[in-house]
């Protein structure tokens, strides 16, 4: 058994608030094959690191009052080897100005994928 790590930072574009951010899907690779579990699952992880985001008012950077916040990274498997990472991210202000559309936020999310290898052949 052997692991393998990967890190990337992936960019949030410039949303409205209140709107679930997706990320253009990053490939990922590994030197061997992922391995599977019983259940015929690769055994691949992705952790948030961190994240930073910065909030507008028509265009002009600003501090508010948060009302919502998450951010979720999830792996879709694509080969042997390899497969996709995407983040979603919301962030939003309190209720009573969550639909106002003149705050945008935007920002980076850092994520860590693991996987976990076939060893290799004798």
């Amino acid at each position: 058994m052997a692991l393998e790590f990967r890190k990337f930072t992936l960019p949030v574009r410039s949303t409205y608030a209140a709107t679930m951010a997706t990320t253009e899907p990053t490939p990922v690779s590994f030197s061997r094959r992922i391995r599977k579990d019983g259940n015929d699952n690769k055994v691949v992880d992705v952790a948030i690191k961190g994240f930073a985001f910065e909030v507008r008012d028509n265009g002009r950077l600003e501090d508010f009052e948060i009302g919502v916040q998450k951010v979720s990274a999830s792996w879709r498997s694509s080969g042997h080897t390899s497969g996709e990472v995407v983040v979603e991210a919301q962030l939003a202000p309190r209720p009573d100005e969550a639909r106002n559309q003149k705050w945008t936020y935007q920002g980076t999310v850092e994520v860590l994928v693991i996987a976990d290898l076939e060893d290799p052949k004798p």
